[in-house]
């Protein structure tokens, strides 16, 4: 007999194919859909985002070395990798097929002494002060292209620094003009044949359903219903119908009641007031639940909210379920997620501790079992 996991993170598969479908039909089929899965997807578990999504969109987009050697034990698809590859690490990114990154000369350089075809993504700084190529060394980079025989660039891209919103976009218009002339310099210069990129999920809901003409969109957040913002969200919210994809799940542990008095938890942060009843709940930080929802944080069980009591330790935390009918040890927890007609969100939860929805779901162990359903 299969024993269910006490904890896991419970993925829609209706929502997380709805979700890409939705911005594909908003952006138009012709631009191509590279789904972010860096971070273990956002901390929905990469290998069953790209299980369910490899025919969804025309490719994923990781972060590093070790991301794409993940991820090709069950993808042969196209890989973007767009942060930092150490030199010592790009033939094996050649060799996996990833398409890195490139913003200086050594790279490029290391990659055609490899002698393998390699497909490149030139990153452009067009303001946001991580890695890029500066205007003033596009020259140099030209010169270099022209005389390589294996390593082909298939597109030039960039990254929004602010696009929270509808409203303030006179930096974001900045860098778009920047990229355009970037861009303009390299066709003129010979690379007429290179796609674009620029937009994450931000760009895409501002920009990318016909004010920009970019070939290639990299959507994370919304790829797994997650707003950038509340401003987007109550601007497109009525348009596009992104839903949450995860559930944090758990099942209390113990259930007791106790007298007036007891202290809960590490620290005597809490001691109760009256007579309670308490349930224990099998996941702490540890897991991602975090430390700052101690005494503050809320979780739904038999359709209630239960609010959080003491501290949140590494494996564990206490709830008072005092008045949910029927509590009793290994009943349904939802950390994150619906339950009933109520839901926890990552917003609500960032809002608590003071960070925002990607952390939230990012911080989620990748040790917690994904269960696809």
């Amino acid at each position: 007999m299969r024993v269910s996991p006490l904890s896991y993170v419970e993925l829609s598969i209706k929502n997380l194919v709805s979700n890409v479908r939705e911005i594909r039909n908003y952006i138009g089929r012709s631009v191509e859909y590279f789904a972010v899965v860096k971070a273990n997807a956002y901390g929905h578990g990469m290998r069953d985002v790209v299980k369910v999504l490899s025919t969804q969109v025309d490719g994923f987009q990781v972060d590093d070395i070790e991301e794409l050697r993940e991820i090709r034990g069950y993808y042969s698809g196209r890989v973007m990798v767009l942060g930092f590859v150490p030199v010592a690490s790009l033939a094996e990114v050649v060799k996996l097929k990833g398409e890195p990154a490139i913003y200086d000369a050594l790279r490029i350089q290391e990659l055609e002494k490899i002698g393998l075809k390699c497909r490149v993504h030139l990153k452009l700084e067009t303001g946001l002060g991580r890695q890029g190529i500066m205007e003033k060394d596009l020259p140099k980079f030209v010169r270099l292209v022209r005389n390589m025989k294996t390593v082909k660039v298939v597109s030039a891209y960039s990254h929004f620094s602010e696009v929270k919103g509808p409203d303030n976009l006179g930096y974001a218009k900045e860098q778009i003009e920047n990229f355009a002339g970037m861009v303009k310099y390299l066709r003129d210069m010979g690379l007429d044949g290179i796609k674009t990129h620029l937009s994450a999920t931000s760009g895409t809901l501002l920009f990318e359903n016909g004010l920009l003409k970019n070939d290639y969109v990299r959507v994370g957040a919304g790829t797994y219903g997650i707003w950038p913002s509340d401003k987007l969200k109550k601007k497109f919210g009525g348009e596009l119908k992104l839903r949450g994809v995860l559930r944090l799940v758990s099942h209390l542990a113990q259930v007791k009641e106790v007298n007036s008095g007891m202290s809960v938890g590490y620290g005597r942060t809490y001691v109760t007031g009256r007579r309670m009843k308490l349930g224990v709940v099998p996941l702490g930080y540890s897991d991602g639940v975090d430390r700052k929802l101690s005494n503050c944080g809320e979780v739904l069980i038999g359709g209630r909210r239960c609010p959080m009591v003491g501290v949140v330790s590494m494996n564990m935390f206490t709830v008072d379920v005092t008045g949910v009918k029927g509590v009793a040890a290994e009943g349904e927890v939802v950390v994150i997620g619906k339950q009933g007609d109520d839901e926890i969100t990552p917003e609500e939860v960032a809002e608590k501790i003071g960070t925002i929805n990607y952390e939230v779901v990012t911080r989620i162990s990748p040790l917690l079992p994904r269960v696809l359903v």
